[in-house]
């Protein structure tokens, strides 16, 4: 199957209302709703990396790989630190965060742990975090 489900299609895209949102509130609100904005946008890039990482642990259920199993835990336990620090010096880890979950997402979809259609999902839907984590910052 490589075309992807029209539910996960709905709810992924649906994922990245809240990047969207918080780049375009960063970018036409004022200071007070910019300051909003980039706590929202941030938090909610640390809780989406989680649980990027997250899906590997129901793929490590059926074929428990010591490294899918440490990858399925390490992007909540890297990303928490990171929530501690103030909004705008998050940006660069959380687009870094993203990166590297999208390299181990498209490996795993080379080994065949995910469908082809996946990781299409996954170039848009990160690319899309990815660029309003930039406005986010660059605003």
């Amino acid at each position: 199957m490589n075309k992807a489900p029209l539910t996960a299609l709905i709810l992924g895209w649906g994922g990245v209302i809240p990047f969207i949102g918080a780049a375009i509130a960063k970018t036409f609100g004022g200071p007070i709703t910019g300051i909003y904005a980039l706590s929202l946008g941030t938090l909610y890039a640390g809780v989406i990396i989680t649980f990027i990482g997250a899906i590997h642990w129901g793929a490590a259920v059926q074929n428990p790989k010591p490294w899918r199993l440490i990858w399925s835990v390490l992007p909540a336990l890297a990303v928490v630190p990171v929530l501690f620090i103030a909004p705008a010096l998050r940006i660069p880890f959380l687009i870094a965060g993203l990166m590297l979950c999208w390299a181990v997402d498209f490996r795993a979809t080379k080994e065949g742990v995910w469908p082809e259609w996946y990781m299409k999902l996954r170039h848009g839907l990160t690319a899309t975090a990815v660029i309003s984590l930039i406005v986010l910052g660059s605003v």
